[in-house]
């Protein structure tokens, strides 16, 4: 009975062997290996890290400039400056360089100054200096004040081409006087002509004329009259004035009252 279990047991055993696919008999013999995959090496560019920039440099304060009365002397009065003399206008002009001062129909003068002791001394010249004076400049030789305002001066008006022979009737008084390029006060250079006219009967007065009554001749706007030792043309402007020009001279003459003939003063 025993042999005969032990048979049964072994046929079970060589059938069950039997039964088995090669693929499950392999799986059951070899062990499956295992691969562990290796990471590939990242060619990706890492990003560029920005360049460091500089910060801006901090602005600077803003201030106001000081008043001219703070600044040194030598910087307060630099620029041009103006003197009216009689109608006639000059200019001096201070630079770092040196000065300028410009009259009309003269050379200019120029040269070297300096700011000493509160005054303005011009090519070392102590006995004559510049003092200014808040705004202005004072001039002791000659007799100047300058400002930094341009003086007003007189320009002639043109003249009325088509004046009548009547138009011109009337007293005048010389009031500016030109001589070459300069115009300036009649009384500056001491001409104290006058004229009345009545038609063309010309009364012509004062130093230059002593008092004497000429006939004139009319032209087309104008008054002439051609003497040997005189010529003289009037010619009236559109301002008012009376224009007379001399062979040496142009006087501009101003509506005036006839002396003699004011109003009584109440």
């Amino acid at each position: 009975m025993k042999r005969i279990l032990i048979c049964l047991l072994a046929i079970l055993l060589l059938t069950s062997l039997a039964c088995k696919t090669p693929e499950e008999d392999s799986s059951a013999q070899a062990p499956q290996n295992d691969t562990v995959e290796t990471p590939q090496n990242d060619t990706t560019p890492a990003p560029e890290e920005p360049e460091p920039t500089m910060p801006p440099p901090p602005e600077e304060p803003e201030y106001e400039p000081l008043p001219a009365e703070y600044l040194p002397l030598s910087e307060r009065v630099l620029g041009e400056w103006y003197a009216d003399e009689a109608g006639l206008v000059i200019t001096l002009a201070l630079t770092e360089e040196g000065y300028t001062l410009s009259v009309p129909g003269t050379d200019a003068q120029t040269g070297k100054w300096e700011a000493k002791d509160g005054v303005i001394v011009l090519n070392g010249d102590e006995q004559n200096p510049l003092t200014p004076i808040g705004d202005v400049i004072r001039f002791d030789a000659p007799d100047l004040l300058f400002t930094r305002e341009m003086p007003t001066v007189y320009v002639p008006a043109d003249v009325i081409a088509d004046a009548k022979e009547g138009s011109f009737d009337g007293f005048f008084k010389a009031q500016f006087v030109a001589m070459g390029e300069c115009t300036i006060l009649a009384a500056a250079a001491e001409e104290d002509a006058y004229v009345y006219i009545e038609g063309t009967n010309v009364a012509l007065g004062g130093t230059r004329f002593g008092n004497v009554i000429k006939v004139f001749a009319a032209a087309p706007g104008a008054l002439t009259l051609a003497e040997p030792d005189l010529s003289v043309k009037l010619e009236l402007q559109q301002d008012g004035f009376l224009r007379m020009t001399l062979s040496d001279a142009v006087i501009y003459l101003m509506p005036a009252v006839v002396p003699g003939t004011e109003p009584a003063t109440p």
